[in-house]
């Protein structure tokens, strides 16, 4: 199908929850939408949402109706009303896994600016899991459901997951799997109608030198932490395999073409690398102009 016009300006919001392959994908997205992302025609979420609400209600509306894609960390419910009704996508991933993965990056210390005095070098992994942080518990969900605040609504369990899952089929445009990295990708590219083959690379890697090691206290309490999030998980990926499989074997071929075609060399890397540098260095002053990182 060719891509039209109107395919190319669509605009669109990546609901980046931390840790689930965002940043990998949200270069993929970049690509998908060359033109509007090198006009900075984008707006990213930092993850201090009153910062964050103050610097985009500081751009200009003429500016602001020129945003193709929005994105970075904020909950799906912004309050924000053209944000709130763009189409959106998200990944999940397995919920100990992904506070695994968090407690790894706090350690390296990748959260300084969210984690201001925390002494990450002496990092003491029975305390951190005992602090209350809001990324440590149901966090997937929280985003899903919490507005600004993060809270989750009043209900049970099950009334909780049930309310995940609805906005999951339902009012998001789609969803992926992080450990389905390729099959979202194409899933994306199925639904969203994009001509260029999904390709990316992997960012923010975790430091194997320096691993934290969790004992089976630790993975004990993160479940006991999460589990809301792992049966909205386990329920996401059936909902997510049915959608796959109502593709036919025609995806699983296009499938493996993608795999085939992830394993040569992309020159748009280097591309992004130098507008990454350049914007690094040499930042806009303009509102509304948004770094990529």
């Amino acid at each position: 199908m060719a891509m039209t016009e109107l395919q190319v300006n669509k605009k669109i919001r990546f609901l980046h929850i931390p840790k689930t392959a965002g940043s990998s994908f949200d270069e993929c997205l970049f690509i998908q939408h060359l033109r509007p992302s090198i006009l900075r025609r984008r707006f990213t979420f930092t993850g201090n949402f009153n910062i964050d609400r103050q610097r985009y209600q500081q751009i200009d509306p003429a500016t602001r109706s020129k945003i193709i894609i929005c994105t970075g960390h904020a909950p799906l419910i912004t309050n924000i009303s053209e944000i709130d009704c763009l189409p959106t996508i998200t990944f999940l991933r397995n919920p100990v896994d992904r506070v695994i993965s968090h407690c790894q990056h706090v350690s390296e210390g990748k959260s300084i600016k969210s984690s201001p005095g925390f002494d990450y070098k002496n990092m003491d992994l029975d305390q951190f899991l005992s602090s209350n942080r809001t990324q440590l518990s149901n966090f997937q969900s929280k985003v899903l459901l919490g507005t600004e605040s993060y809270t989750l609504p009043q209900g049970s369990k099950e009334e909780l997951v049930t309310l995940v899952l609805n906005v999951l089929e339902h009012k998001l445009s789609c969803f992926g799997i992080t450990e389905e990295f390729d099959r979202s990708l194409l899933l994306f590219m199925c639904v969203l109608g994009w001509e260029r083959p999904p390709i990316y690379r992997y960012r923010n890697k975790k430091n194997v030198n320096s691993l934290i090691s969790f004992e089976a206290r630790h993975i004990d309490k993160i479940r006991q932490l999460n589990q809301i999030d792992l049966l909205v998980y386990e329920r996401a990926r059936v909902l997510f395999d049915k959608r796959i499989q109502e593709r036919g074997e025609e995806f699983e071929s296009g499938l493996v073409r993608f795999k085939q075609k992830m394993r040569g060399r992309h020159a748009i890397f280097t591309v992004i690398d130098c507008a990454r540098y350049l914007r690094k260095h040499f930042p806009s002053k303009k509102p509304g102009r948004i770094p990529l990182d």
